[in-house]
């Protein structure tokens, strides 16, 4: 089953998330969340460029963020908007210790849904 996320891409939701959203840190990721009373979920990446300076080692980790979301979108409960603030220390991790990061939120958080 083929499932479609939405990307938080005004500013404006941005902004939203940034100043009433609740936020969770980890050493690599911090991440804001907050209610958003639609049927599905949204996220955004923000990656400065203090991160790397090469374009191409930014949007490579955003890709493998946006897997891991793509991967868990089944088990996130709809009806949230996520901004991903990326941290340096998030490229000394691998891939399956972002996703241990990420998952780790969602069960602290309780964000995930219990289906079958």
């Amino acid at each position: 089953m083929r499932f479609s996320f939405h990307f938080l891409k005004k500013n404006n939701d941005f902004l939203r998330v940034f100043k009433f959203g609740r936020t969770f840190f980890s050493s690599g990721l911090v991440i804001k969340w907050m209610q958003n009373n639609l049927d599905y979920f949204r996220f955004g990446l923000v990656i400065s460029t203090k991160i790397d300076k090469r374009a191409a080692k930014r949007n490579k980790i955003k890709r493998r963020l946006r897997a891991i979301f793509r991967e868990t979108a089944e088990k996130i409960k709809p009806g949230f908007d996520f901004v991903i603030i990326i941290k340096p220390a998030i490229k000394e991790m691998d891939f399956h210790q972002k996703k241990a990061v990420v998952l780790n939120f969602l069960e602290k958080n309780n964000l995930l849904c219990l289906k079958k």
